[in-house]
């Protein structure tokens, strides 16, 4: 009796320790790698180089699945609006935590799996750098740029006159072309990617004016005569807010790359031919022209923009930048007739210039 009493004793023991043995989690499987990020707004690529997939800002740790000589693989935070899906990003934008054991070696980004030993070192990885540190961003930005208005917004007008009896016309075409502009923006970044702006842009230039008349024959009907004369001196002035919705992606360390849009307001003043005079003589087969009357007409209307910017910073706060611009209205002004007629303001602008950030 007492042997086999002994035997199911230790039975029961040997059950209980492989039960135990079996809940305690295998320490050594869930070591992971983790990284920091070190800069502001990093870039994590989708695992095709398609398209980004998160932004993630310095500071921010992540799990590192992978690595190659350019880049880790890693997995992207619910905080990044990730589900478990992986991600890749710069080993220059990104440190391993002290502890944290080397990831394995992958092919990423078209590289071949590298060899063990292949790696390039890693910059040390002190006790001091596995300390949280509060991410800094900038809170906000400005932008002083010379730009060159690239579109041509020429139009014509014209209005019918009554003399002799019998109805004339006149008819004047405005050559508005390209030329240079200024613009001055600014905004507040509200997260790490996203941020709203305003930008104002001036564009004023001369609009030489072709000036074309038919004058009717105080003798005879269906006789007019024709005037036509260069008009200079015209003016064409644009002012335009630009309202903006900006996304900002860090392509690196220094550059920055953003993309923006919204809409616009758009105010104009054109100098416009209204009426002309003319000199005769007997007998009256043909009329001189002499001048013109002009007014400057007014009008403001809401329109549309977008576009992109990249900036190469320098030192963190200053740098320069390259910025390209498509803004659009078509609104009514006075016509030299009855009614009015529809002016284009805004088109391709492109420029560059100071970049401030802070």
């Amino acid at each position: 009796m007492i042997a086999p009493m002994c035997s199911r004793r230790r039975s029961t023991v040997a059950v209980v320790v492989f039960a135990f043995a079996a809940a305690v989690p295998d320490v050594s499987a869930q070591v992971v790698a983790e990284g920091r990020v070190l800069v502001d707004r990093a870039l994590i690529w989708r695992p095709d180089f398609a398209v980004p997939s998160a932004v993630a800002r310095s500071g921010i740790l992540l799990e590192v699945t992978g690595q190659s000589r350019q880049w880790y693989e890693v997995v992207i935070p619910e905080s990044l609006g990730g589900r478990g899906e992986r991600g890749v990003i710069a080993r220059s934008q990104m440190q391993l935590l002290p502890e944290s054991p080397e990831p394995p070696g992958k092919s990423l980004g078209g590289e071949p799996a590298p060899q063990s030993g292949t790696l390039p070192s890693a910059p040390p990885r002190s006790p001091a750098d596995s300390r949280v540190r509060p991410a800094v961003s900038p809170k906000g930005f400005l932008a002083v740029n010379g730009i060159y208005q690239a579109t041509s917004n020429s139009f014509s007008d014209g209005a019918a006159l009554q003399a002799n009896a019998e109805e004339g016309r006149f008819d004047t075409n405005y050559s508005v072309k390209s030329g240079r502009a200024f613009e001055i923006a600014g905004g507040v970044n509200l997260s790490n990617a996203f941020g709203i702006g305003v930008s104002v842009s001036r564009f004023s230039r001369t609009t030489p004016a072709h000036f074309v008349g038919s004058i009717p024959h105080p003798f005879f009907f269906g006789h007019s005569r024709a005037v036509a004369s260069d008009v200079s001196g015209l003016k064409r002035e644009e002012l335009a807010v630009h309202a903006q919705g900006r996304s900002t992606m860090a392509v690196g360390k220094r550059l920055e790359m953003s993309l923006f849009g919204g809409p616009s307001f758009f105010s104009v003043r054109q100098d416009a031919v209204t009426d002309f005079t003319y000199t005769e003589s007997y007998p009256y087969d043909q009329a001189t022209f002499t001048n013109t009357t002009t007014s400057v007409e007014k009008a403001s209307k809401i329109g549309f923009n977008g576009g992109a910017d990249i900036a190469f910073f320098f030192k963190r706060q200053i740098g320069v930048g390259f910025t390209a611009l498509v803004s659009k209205a078509t609104m009514p002004i006075k016509s030299a007739g009855s009614g009015n007629v529809d002016v284009r303001v805004g088109g391709v602008q492109t420029g560059g210039g100071l970049r401030l950030r802070f």
